[in-house]
């Protein structure tokens, strides 16, 4: 699961940015999202086939939320990309799904 999204880079309109969650971590009352930004989805992939993150823009640890850790909870990840945090950044956004996801 990602998402696409509109941003301003250094004064640099993007259209339809791509973003993915490198990495989640944290407690139970806090949970932090690494997001990693690239200008398209295909540098995205690029950099996935070849296991590095060179073609990344931007790195953003800023976004956080307390997670749902009930049984019947959606795993951090999913939750991450549903966060307040996340929607209040990016209202615009577009999820980008592959093959088997849901939100």
């Amino acid at each position: 699961m990602s998402f696409k999204a509109n941003i301003n880079y250094k004064g640099l309109v993007i259209n339809q940015a791509y973003f993915n969650i490198h990495s989640i971590g944290g407690t139970k009352e806090n949970t932090i999202i690494e997001l990693y930004c690239y200008a398209t989805e295909d540098l995205y992939n690029k950099d996935k086939s070849n296991n590095t993150t060179e073609n990344k823009l931007y790195a953003d640890t800023s976004l956080n939320f307390a997670p749902d850790i009930s049984d019947s909870a959606e795993n951090w990840i999913k939750q991450g990309y549903k966060s307040q945090a996340l929607l209040d950044k990016f209202p615009d956004k577009v999820d980008v799904l592959e093959t088997g996801q849901a939100i």
